[in-house]
Parts: C-alpha cells; structure tokens; sequence
C-alpha cells in the first residue's frame, strides 16, 4: 500500500520541462573602423551606439547596419568602457576620469556627474538607466552604486570588495529584467548577483570553471524577452544562457555548434537581435535569435561550486582539470596576451591606450621578417640576463617581465600609484630595460672615453635649469632646461629621478606611436626635433633665419652615408642614435666631425689647395702657417667647422659661425682685405638690384661675397670672384687678373665705376722686375712674381682706400659723403716711387706717370702691338 501510495506521489510530480536550445543566426557586422569597442546600445528606433574605446569616439550605425555618424567623445576622455541610452540621452561611463558623461543624439555634452560618495574617488565602469534610476559599477571601490536621474547627484552605493553575496570583485556590465530588478556582473568572483529595484540582494547565479554552462572570465550580460539572461565570457568566447537563475546551454548555430567569439563583452538585446561586441576582432556581431524546436544538449557535470585554487586557476587556467591544451601553444594560457587583456580591457583595469594599439614590445607572439620577434637570439650583442626567464628556443614573453608574484624592491606591484605594472624589477631611471640592452647604456660623460666601441644617445642628462652656468649633468642648451616636452609627456614618455633623461623619454614599451618603440614617429626627424627644435628648420630659408643646416631637404643625388643610402637630409641622415662613433656628436660609424660633411659637399671639399684652385673653392685640409681665432676658437688647420656651425651658427647665416655679410667672418684670416668697409668696393652699399654673377644681390651677398664664393667660383677665375659678369670685348693682350677689375671699370656698367680706357703697358719688350711685396708683376699664367708685367695690382691694392689705408676705414661715413678719389688714394699702394722700379726707365718722371697712368696725355706714344 505505501509503494503504491509513493508510486502516486511520484506520477503528481511534474517532470522538469525540456529546455529548446537558443539559437544565434548571424545577421550582419558593425566595424566601421572600430579599435577595441567595448559597449554598445540601441535606441527605440534600432539605431546602434557603439562605443570605440581607443578612437574616443561613438559610432552611429543604422538597424540595417550603415554607418550613419560618427560623434567624437569631449576633450579628456579616456578610453570609455560602457554607454547607455535613454530617449535621446546617452550616457557614457569615463572610469579613469572618475565621470560619467551626459550627450545629447548628436555627441554634444549636457553635463557630467563626477559622484564622490562617501568622499571617495571613483571609477564608473559600467551603466544602466532602469526605472529613473542611473545604475553604474565602481570597479575601484568593488560597488554597485546607483543616483537619481531627476538630479543625478544624490548617490547610494553597496557592496565592497569580497566573495560574500552582495560583494563584489569587479562588478561590471549591468541588465534588467521585466521586474526591474538589477542583474550586475561580478568578474573575478565569476558569477552574476541579482539586486531588487530597492538595492536589496536577491541572490546570484553562475559558477566559476571551464565546462560549458561555468564561467570563467564573464563581462557583458543581456535579458532575453522570455526572462532568458546571456552572460558574455571574455576568455573562453562562449554565451551561456540562464533560465531561472541556471545555466541551461550555450547559445549556438543552427547546425548545433556553440558561438565563439574572440572576446565578447558588452552585449544588448534589441527586439529579437542580439549586439555582440567582440572587442579583439574590433566588430560588433549582430544576430537573430529563435528558439528552433529541439532541445538543448545536456551540459556537463562540474565539480564542486567553490574551488580554494579559484584565485590561481583564474590565471593559471592550465592547471585546471578542466583545461584542453591547445595545440601548439608557444605558451602556457598564463601568458598569452589575451589572458592579460581579458582583464585589462576595462573590466579590471584598462590597458586599451597601450596594448591595443600602436607597437608593442617585440614577443614571441610577434613576427617580423618571417621570424618571431622575440628571439633573444637575435640580439647581436646583448644578453638577456638569467632573472627574466624565457620560453622555449630562447624567446620573449610577457612574463619576462612582468610577474603578478614578486614585489620587487622599490617598486609596488598595484599601489596607489601604480608606478610599477607587476614587473619583476623596479624600473627606476631604466634600470630594467638597460638590464638587457646594456650596450645602449651610455652615460653623458662616455663621449670622452675611448674605450667604448659605440656610442649612444646620452642617458642621465639632467633637463632641469642648473644650479650655476655649466654645471655638470645638466643640459646645456636652454630649451633643454625645462623637462620634458609636452608631446612627448602627452605621448606617454617620462622622465627619470631627478629630471635625468632615461630609456622612457623616448621609448614606449607598449603602445609606441613609432618603430622602433619611439613614442612619437621619426618620419622627418619629427621625435628628434620635439627637444631640438633649434636645430630643425622648415625649409632653406627657415634654416638660414636661425643660422643651422637644412632639414627635410631632398636630394638631387642619393649619396651614402654610414652604409645607409640617403635620399633625405634629415636628423638621422647624420646622426645615429645607438650606433655613433665613439668621440663625436652620434656621427654614423667610421665618421668623424671631419669627413661627414664631404658625403654631400663634395663639389665643397679638396684635398688640398691645388685642388681647391682647380675647383673653385676655398682650401680646406689645409694647414695655417700661423693660428688664427675665429668664434673664440684658435684654428691651425681649416676644415668645414672653422667656419661652419651645423646647429649653432649665427642667425641669418648659412650655419656659419660669425657674420658673413658685415666681413666678420673673413676677417679672422684676411684681417687686411677687411678694410676696404666702406669704401666704393664695398658693393653692398650699392642697391640690392644689383647682383654678382650668381645672382645674388651685393647687398644680401655681404661685404666679401659681393666679388667672392667660398664654394661657388670656377677654377679659371681666381680668387673664387663671381664679381660682376663681363665680357671683355677688347683686342688687347689682357691678363686674367686684369679682367676682374675691368669686369666693373668698363663704360656702361651696373655700378657707376670709372671706367678705365687706357691701362696696358709694354711688356714684350722689356724685362720688369718687381720687389712683390711693394709692386707685384705679373707672370704669363697671371701670378705675382718678381719679374713679369705691369698689371691693375702693381699700383692697386683693391681693398684698400689709400696708401697704409691709414685711417683704416674708407670714405664712406653712414652714407653721408663720398670722397672722390685723388693720385693720392684711389686705392693705389704708395705715394712716391722711391726705389721702386718705375724709376730705372723714367727717372724723374716715373711719379708724374704712376700717378696720371690712365690718363692718356702722360702716357706718351704707344708701342704699335697695343692698339
């Protein structure tokens, strides 16, 4: 009777309903250019707002999926992690920036809440508006939080960081059901709490592990029409879905297999589709739900729901009993980057601006040039030290550096600060990074060592103003002296203790704008020249405003420098910055201050002065036979830097080191040719219309460079003149000197000279014979020589005014005046000719011939070979 009685209790108990699978048909893809998305939210009228994390912006996609806006987020923003809508408000959580945003349809800021409840900073992450309330996640404190939309400032908040029921550890995405009630994602506790419209807890479902129907990393959650809930799960990829609080299935394909995405977040239903954000493909997946009739596969039995390694399996995923190894792994799923993204994504903490973007640290998840790029093989003369351990065949990891386990002297692995991102040394002034690449360490005095093989950039250089002028350590220039750059502050890059320049000041480990690691690109000298700006320049004219070489220049001819071909002068077409000689400023290998300039200028440079005269030049490599000072520097030997300055020449010169135009610079040698200032062959007080042969206006040309090109002259003109151009229509045997005075003194030129008509004298039929430090003669080349002829220099000396040029200064007084010459100046070299040899042939008429020698009347009769 009891059996029977049992029997019939059995047969009035319901049988537990069999549960149809939910199935995901894929609809459509939302991309539009997205860079880590993290959230998205659909209006009444099926618009999607998708949040772009690293774009900092909001993309507007139509219900048939077309781009339709896209709304740039205010100036500030940080990477934002979740936006919510409601009506024509969106609502946008800003956790770094402890806000949330208020906009308007088109992106426009309303307001902004910055809640402090209980005077503590907060970081929303996560948002819902559900019955006139604004519920968001403070993933900082570890709470559910939630503000009055009618003022938005008057905030509760419960919960805190644990594992008891209404605790969290990292409460994330948010949902609500019919009822109202609060369904909030708790991360690393893997599961979801439930909360009443009040705040009151109201219970939790999910559990954490591997097996289907466990969670693992969950993030985003979406509440079906039928009460159904989808929970997103970041590492394995799968969507489980609930019903009454238990997990009953994966949401699958039609033919039956589970959706997997590459990291799934934030999630929202719509009607019935479903928006998917799948943050590591950069897309947001849309898919069309239905139920199809058969019924879900049996999930597996797990173990126990509490699990005392929980804390490490969360990590140390491969310690699981649960874990299926996938092949070929290169490493454990503790160091994949996509376990470190799964949290730092957002939903812990977030990472986006650095890892997801821009170049990254060579690992052995990397390629390049067909090989991994984390092959500690590859370095050609480093080691990486036994403290960073490394995966198999020698290769780079994350975990070479970073380890959640040590707490390294100095450094703390997530304080307040976080000044040290889990690393296994403390970073102070690079001292991690210089522990594998020991040969990029330099300090600033190594430029005066000799037994260093290379040269680098100068690290420990203190950017602060100094204590006293020239202290040592510090920068020198004065643009140097105040930190750091904007720029580069902007573009993550810091500065060591003290202000000292270290690694980080222009590499970035993670998330580098440039290659290689550079924190801004080097495409035209563009990180150099954020510290230097005094020595870039825009253009030609730029460069000779501030007195320093031309950058950004093209060549004509590509030339070789340092075993790399140039094609553009820029920063590093001269300067290397980890591979210098040793004794110079970077200069590339194998170069010095000496022989870098002749790799372009080589129309510029000779061998010696007899090259130079065939080439038109100035002498270089030549060796003074008396030392000279020139900018304050004593030169015995000219190169190009006797006159040059690359990065310091004056001001309105071609990168030189004292003024050109005012006769400054020549002076320091040519200290007698100086004094012809102000006299008529000072053609730069002539107007600027008039040019010299190079096309240059006498004005802008200077005092010297008027009549004379230290790099532009021919060999058969000498002394480098580019003076006025002339053709010499004259039948008479001229020589070659002769002609650069003519070139001016002919009727009809450009200056107002005399002109002179008659200023040959007999030569062929007499031997002359000259002191040459008086009276100099011309040979048959046009040389002076003690036995010749009589030419203009024989009683001119064209940069002097008179005789001794005593006083040194000429005729002209600030233009006031011009003194017209006489017999007695006129830039002749004596007054009286005693001793000289005019007086062997005409005795006591040689003084009344030297000085009325053009002047036909005193010349007497003419041999018949000058007319």
């Amino acid at each position: 009777m009891l059996k029977r009685l049992l029997l019939c209790c059995l047969l009035l108990v319901p049988a537990a309903p069999v549960l149809a699978a939910l199935v995901g048909a894929p609809l459509m893809r939302l991309e539009g250019g997205l860079q880590q998305p993290s959230a998205v939210a659909v209006a009444e009228d099926g618009r999607a707002f998708v949040l772009d994390g690293l774009q900092r912006r909001i993309q507007v996609f139509d219900p048939r999926g077309a781009l339709r806006d896209s709304l740039p987020l205010p100036p500030g923003t940080m990477p934002a992690t979740d936006i919510a809508i409601q009506g024509e408000r969106l609502y946008v959580a800003d956790p770094t920036a402890h806000r949330i945003l208020i906009l308007d349809g088109q992106g426009r800021l309303l307001d902004e809440l910055l809640p402090r409840p209980d005077e503590r900073t907060v970081e929303p992450s996560a948002l819902l508006v559900s019955q006139k309330q604004l519920w968001w996640s403070d993933r900082r404190g570890h709470r559910l939080c939630r503000s009055q939309l009618d003022d938005g400032r008057s905030t509760r908040c419960q919960g805190g960081q644990g594992e008891m029921p209404g605790r969290f550890r990292y409460p994330y995405m948010l949902a609500a059901d019919a009822r109202g009630y609060v369904l909030a994602v708790d991360v690393l506790n893997a599961r979801v709490q439930l909360f009443a419209p009040d705040g009151k807890f109201s219970g939790s479902m999910g559990r954490f592990g591997l097996l289907p129907g466990q969670l693992f990393r969950p993030n985003g959650i979406a509440v079906l029409e039928d009460g159904g809930v989808l929970v997103s799960d970041a590492w394995t990829g799968s969507l489980t879905l609930f019903r009454q609080r238990k997990a009953r299935g994966l949401l699958r394909h039609r033919d039956g297999r589970p959706w997997r995405f590459a990291m799934p977040v934030g999630m929202t239903r719509w009607k019935d589709r479903l928006y998917v954000v799948d943050l590591q493909s950069n897309r947001v997946e849309v898919l069309r739900l239905t139920d199809d009739g058969r019924p879900a596969p049996p999930l597996p039995q797990g173990g126990p729901s509490r699990d005392s390694r929980r804390n490490c399996l969360q990590c140390h995923v491969s310690w699981s009993p649960d874990h299926v190894p996938e092949a070929d792994a290169p490493v454990l799923p503790v160091a994949e980057p996509r376990m470190c993204l799964s949290c730092h994504h957002g939903a812990v903490v977030d990472s986006r601006p650095r890892l997801g973007q821009g170049h990254q640290h060579p690992t052995l998840h990397e390629a390049r040039d067909g090989k991994p790029a984390g092959d500690a093989q590859r370095f050609e003369e480093d080691e990486v030290p036994q403290d960073y351990p490394l995966a198999g065949e020698r290769r780079l990891y994350c975990a070479s550096c970073h380890t959640p386990h040590d707490r390294p002297e100095g450094g703390e692995p997530l304080g307040a600060e976080r000044s040290n991102p889990w690393l296994r040394k403390a970073n102070r002034d690079s001292a991690l990074c210089l522990d594998c690449h020991a040969s990029r360490r330099t300090a600033a005095e190594d430029r005066q060592r000799k037994d260093i093989e290379r040269l680098n950039h100068p690290l420990g250089v203190i950017m602060k103003r100094p204590p006293k002028k020239a202290a040592a350590g510090y920068a020198a220039w004065e643009e140097l002296q105040q930190g750091l750059p904007d720029a580069l502050k902007q573009a993550g890059a810091r500065l060591g203790t003290q202000g000292r320049l270290i690694c980080q000041s222009c590499h970035q480990v993670h998330g580098a704008e440039g290659e290689p690691l550079l924190a801004a690109k080097q495409e035209g000298s563009r990180l150099c020249v954020t510290c230097h700006q005094a020595q870039h320049s825009r253009d030609e004219k730029d460069a000779r405003r501030k007195g320093v070489h031309p950058v950004g220049l093209k060549l004509d001819e590509e030339v070789e420098l340092g075993g790399k071909t140039i094609r553009r002068v820029d920063c590093l077409a001269c300067h290397s910055v980890h591979d210098a000689q040793p004794g110079t400023a970077l200069l590339p290998r194998g170069k010095n201050a000496r022989s870098l300039c002749p790799a372009c200028h080589g129309r510029q440079n000779a061998r010696d002065k007899e090259d130079a005269l065939k080439k038109g030049v100035h002498p270089v490599n030549t060796r003074l036979d008396d030392p000279v000072k020139l900018a304050g520097r004593e030169i015995r030997e000219l190169d190009c830097r006797s006159c040059h300055s690359v990065h310091e020449g004056v001001q309105g010169t071609p990168a030189l080191v004292a003024d050109h135009a005012d006769g400054t610079l020549c002076k320091s040698c040519h200290e007698e040719q100086e004094k012809l200032r102000h006299t008529d062959h000072d053609l730069g007080k002539h107007p600027a219309a008039h040019r010299n042969r190079l096309k240059a206006p006498w004005k802008d040309a200077g005092l010297c460079g008027a009549c004379h090109s230290l790099h532009r002259g021919k060999g058969e003109q000498p002394f480098l003149f580019v003076g006025a151009a002339w053709q010499v229509d004259d039948k008479r045997d001229l020589s070659l000197r002769d002609v650069l005075c003519l070139s001016c003194h002919h009727e009809g030129n450009q200056v107002d000279a005399k002109p002179v008509e008659d200023f040959s004298h007999p030569w062929k039929d007499l031997i002359l014979r000259s002191d040459v430090e008086k009276m100099p003669l011309l040979d048959e080349q046009g040389k002076i020589s003690e036995f010749g002829r009589i030419g203009c220099i024989t009683c001119h000396e064209p940069h002097h005014w008179r005789p001794g040029n005593n006083p040194p200064q000429g005729v002209r007084k600030d233009d006031r005046g011009n003194e017209e010459g006489t017999v007695q100046s006129s830039f002749l070299r004596r007054e009286d000719l005693a001793g000289s040899f005019c007086v062997n042939c005409h005795g006591r008429e040689a003084k009344l011939k030297y000085k009325y020698y053009h002047d036909a009347a005193g010349r007497g009769k003419k041999p018949d070979y000058l007319h």
